[in-house]
């Protein structure tokens, strides 16, 4: 188990981000054990938490996310399988202005890191159930010959003319999965379908829809592909996450997320589920007060002392158990 103790030389930038890198980093440091018990066989955690704290401490935005939503959205990466770095359009961690006020309260935002996952990886997660051989998506564009069957012998013919990619040229996407049995089976979808969910998203002017509109379309027919695939429940969880994400509008203030990531975690170690009521402290609060602590300076043993050893002890209510197991 990795357990890294801040140096002690840090110099305090201005706005304490190398103080914040500090306590974010060995909050998901100290996690090492609890996270390679989460990750499928093949993924290499040294490799993955090295390549995941590059991501956030290069992204101001992720640095002023709350440390809890970043060890939540950490897990809920190392769960599937993925390093969320945005590589090959996988996965990578987005920040998102969250309203915690309880309903009725007047709106107190934080910013909360969440996973999003990509076209590539919707794939990636289909083909790990093993009942899924290979899956691919193409988007259509005008003067392209396209040609859809369905009945007895559903096909698709898509011949690229090999014109005009842009955006506002592309009329259609499709899907197509291929069994190990041989079987095909595709989902095809038009250009006012992709523009409907769309709009129904809460960003859908800005970001990936602006930016990648061609790979969202290609991800959201990928999407209700899998709907009907038979994927594992691990998959099928991260895909309903993703959705209620990216495709719900913001709802009011509910329960934290904590208690379900908790809960989900603790079933798949099999670890006895412990009662929610000890996560009410606030372990955000404990992390952040760490890392105002570490930023006004303190004394030269508690800047070196395993952040372990103060403010993850309190945090670790979360998914402690889970990290170093039931204590005594």
């Amino acid at each position: 188990m990795v357990t890294a103790a801040p140096p002690s030389n840090i110099t305090t930038a201005p706005d304490g981000r190398k103080d914040r890198a500090v306590v974010i980093r060995n909050a998901i440091e100290s996690r090492t054990q609890a996270l390679m018990d989460v990750m499928p066989d093949g993924l290499d955690p040294r490799r993955f938490i090295r390549a995941t704290l590059t991501a956030i401490t290069r992204n101001p935005e992720l640095m002023a996310c709350t440390p809890e939503s970043l060890i939540i959205a950490v897990f809920e990466a190392a769960e599937i399988g993925m390093v969320p770095t945005g590589s090959l359009n996988r996965a990578w961690l987005v920040p998102q202005r969250t309203n915690v006020a309880p309903k009725g309260a007047p709106k107190r935002y934080e910013v909360h890191a969440e996973l999003r996952i990509g076209y590539q990886g919707l794939a990636d997660l289909m083909r790990q159930s093993g009942r899924v051989t290979s899956i691919e998506s193409r988007a259509v564009f005008g003067g392209d010959t396209f040609l859809v069957g369905y009945g007895t012998d559903p096909q698709i013919t898509h011949v690229p003319a090999f014109g005009d990619v842009e955006p506002d040229k592309m009329t259609h996407v499709y899907a197509v999965a291929v069994l190990p049995n041989g079987q095909r089976v595709f989902e095809v979808m038009t250009r006012s379908q992709i523009d409907g969910i769309r709009a129904r998203a809460p960003g859908s002017n800005n970001g990936p829809w602006v930016t990648d509109y061609i790979q969202m379309a290609r991800k959201t027919v990928v999407r209700r592909l899998a709907n009907s695939m038979p994927l594992t429940p691990q998959a099928q969880a991260a895909i309903e996450r993703d959705d209620q994400r990216e495709l719900a509008p913001p709802a009011a203030a509910g329960p934290s997320r904590t208690d379900a990531v908790r809960e989900r975690l603790a079933a798949r170690l099999g670890h006895p589920s412990q009662s929610t009521e000890r996560l009410k402290s606030g372990p955000s609060d404990e992390l952040e007060g760490e890392a105002a602590e570490v930023a006004a300076g303190g004394s030269a043993d508690e800047q070196d002392e395993p952040i372990r050893d103060k403010a993850t002890e309190a945090e670790l209510e979360e998914l402690g158990d889970l990290a170093f197991g039931p204590k005594g």
